[in-house]
C-alpha cells in the first residue's frame, strides 16, 4: 500500500491531453499494386488526432483524416497484369480509436523522458470509392458491378459496401521539443476486411452477361485488354481470374506528427499537470 500511494503523484503528473496533426503520404497494397510503396502511387494525406495520456506509458488516441490511394497495371512487371490493364484511384476518409504504448516511457515535463518509441493498435472505420479514368472522365466503379455484382447470373456476388471496418496498427518515435510541443515520426497500417479497395477481386464476367445485366459501361471498365492490345477486348469469362480474393487489401499512412501538449502550468509551487479544455 505505501508503494502504491507513492506512485500516485507520479502518475498524476503524467496525465495530460494533447492535440496534433499527422501529415505525410498514403499508399495501398492490393490486386493493382505489385509493390506496396511506389512513389508514383503515394499521395499526400492529413490526419488530426486528440490523445489523453494516462501515465508515461499508456494513452488513448482518436484520429481522423483523409488520403488517397491508387494503383495501375501499367506499373507491374508481370505480363499478365499489363495485359489486364486495370487502374483506379480512391479517396480514403478514416476514423480510428487507438490504444498507444510508449515503450520506454514518455513525459513532456521530464527531461529524462522526452523521447520514446511507441506502438499502437485499435479499430477503424473508413470510407472509400474506387474510380477509373475512361474517355476523359472519372467514373465510379462500385455502382457498375464490374465483376457481376447484382446480376442474376451471379446472385452470390453482392455489391460491396463503401463504408467498412478495419484494424489499424503501427508505431513511431516522438520527442518533446519543449514542454508544450512534441514532434515525431509515425507509420500506420490499416488492415481491411474487403478486397475491393481497387474494385478487383474475383473473376472476369463474359461480355454478353455483363452488358445484358449491368450495361456497356460496366463491360468497358471490367475488361480493358483491348486498350492495351489496340484491338477488341479479349472475351474472358469467369474461368479467368481478375484478382485474388484470398488476400484482402490494406492501406498505410506515414509521416511527421506535431502535437500541442495541453499542460496547465504549476500553481502554488507544486508540479501539477492536468488536461486543459
Amino acid at each position: 500500500m505505501p508503494l502504491l500511494l507513492s506512485l500516485i503523484p507520479v502518475l498524476g503528473q503524467a496525465q495530460y491531453a494533447e492535440i496534433g496533426l499527422l501529415g505525410g503520404g498514403m499508399s495501398y497494397n492490393g490486386d493493382l499494386a505489385e509493390v506496396a510503396f511506389r512513389i508514383e502511387e503515394t499521395h499526400p494525406s492529413i490526419y488530426g488526432f486528440v490523445k489523453y495520456n494516462f501515465n508515461p506509458y499508456f494513452g488513448i488516441k482518436t484520429m481522423a483524416g483523409y488520403g488517397r490511394i491508387s494503383g495501375s497495371d501499367v506499373n507491374s512487371s508481370r505480363s499478365y497484369a499489363n495485359l489486364r490493364n486495370l487502374s483506379f484511384t480512391s479517396d480514403i476518409y478514416e476514423g480510428a480509436i487507438l490504444a498507444e504504448l510508449n515503450i520506454i516511457g514518455f513525459n513532456a515535463k521530464r527531461l529524462k523522458e522526452r523521447f520514446s518509441p511507441y506502438i499502437f493498435a485499435g479499430p477503424t472505420v473508413f470510407r472509400f470509392n474506387p474510380r477509373a479514368y475512361f474517355q476523359g472522365q472519372w467514373v465510379d466503379l462500385q455502382p457498375l458491378g464490374t465483376e457481376g455484382q447484382g446480376t442474376e447470373a451471379y446472385p452470390e456476388r453482392d455489391p460491396y459496401k463503401l463504408t467498412q471496418f478495419g484494424l489499424a496498427g503501427g508505431g513511431g518515435v516522438r520527442y518533446a521539443v519543449t514542454e508544450n510541443w512534441t514532434l515525431g515520426l509515425e507509420f500506420k497500417i490499416t488492415k481491411t476486411y474487403t478486397d475491393y479497395l481497387d474494385d478487383v477481386s474475383t473473376t472476369f464476367v463474359a461480355q454478353e452477361i455483363l452488358i445484358a445485366e449491368n450495361g456497356i459501361l460496366a463491360w468497358n471498365l471490367s475488361n480493358r485488354t483491348g486498350e492495351y492490345l489496340n484491338t477488341e477486348p479479349l472475351n474472358w469469362d469467369d474461368t479467368v481470374q481478375r484478382g485474388n480474393p484470398d488476400i484482402k487489401d490494406w492501406f498505410a499512412v506515414g509521416g511527421i506528427t506535431v502535437s500541442r501538449n495541453l499542460i496547465r502550468p504549476p500553481r502554488g509551487g507544486k508540479n501539477v499537470r492536468c488536461p486543459v479544455f
